[in-house]
């Protein structure tokens, strides 16, 4: 006997994207981490300020793809 397919929810899909969002900060925190110093010196540099304003554009864009991209429907089509 053949069963019809049964729809899954997408509730069903919240703890793989809440580990695939989880796994992606991973690298997201480490780079973050490893340019406190960057950030904390970078200041008082000549033209440091472009140098910090483009790690931190590169940050925020980094991390708002993250969340994006996590969502059931990244892109608003129904």
């Amino acid at each position: 006997m053949i069963t019809p397919p049964v729809p899954v929810a997408p509730a069903a899909y919240v703890p793989t994207r809440t580990l695939i969002v989880g796994l992606a900060l991973i690298p997201l925190t480490l780079v973050v981490v490893a340019n406190i110093p960057a950030l904390v010196i970078m200041p008082f540099v000549p033209k440091g300020m472009r140098y910090v304003e483009m790690l931190i554009r590169r940050i925020a864009a980094w991390s708002e793809s993250i969340l994006k991209y996590s969502q059931a429907n990244p892109r608003g089509i129904a």
